[in-house]
């Protein structure tokens, strides 16, 4: 566990918003520095670069591959699954006005929207693997069917 501390919302309080801290999950030393405004992270870990935000919505394994630009490209299943955490976070959702989990962490990669999977490049005949961060799950998908998409780089 790593030391930072950051806060997540667990509930309301009397029309009140009550912050309680929790620890992130990534294994100290795996990403360097970093603030709010930086664009990608460096796993140390692994070397890949990957893009902090993730596509605005779920889109088709068309879409995701073409949407990967400048350098980056999908990651493959082992790539995506080194940002699993072992232990979910729960945080309290204001959209859906409830507890999720989320098995990513929410420090270094924002709010990032657990609804429906992840795409990566790994192929299993004519589906796609994909990576599902509220439960920690791999499935497979039709390219014809949508999920968000994280792109990532390798940097030697």
């Amino acid at each position: 566990m790593r030391s930072r501390l950051r806060f997540a919302v667990r509930g309301i309080v009397l029309g009140a918003l009550v912050a309680v801290p929790v620890f992130a999950d990534a294994p100290k030393g795996q990403y360097p520095n970093f603030t709010g405004q930086d664009q990608r992270i460096r796993d140390l870990k692994t070397g890949l670069v990957w893009e902090r935000s993730v596509s605005p919505a779920p889109v088709t394994f068309a879409t995701a591959e073409a949407g990967c630009t400048g350098g980056t490209r999908l990651p493959t299943l082992k790539e995506l699954l080194t940002l699993v955490d072992e232990e979910p976070d729960d945080y309290y959702d204001l959209n859906l006005n409830r507890t999720v989990l989320r098995f990513i962490d929410a420090q270094a990669f924002g709010q990032t929207p657990v609804d429906k999977g992840y795409w990566t490049a790994s192929r299993d005949g004519t589906s796609v693997w994909t990576v599902d961060f509220a439960t920690a799950e791999t499935r497979t998908a039709e390219v014809g069917d949508t999920r968000y998409v994280r792109c990532v780089r390798f940097v030697p």
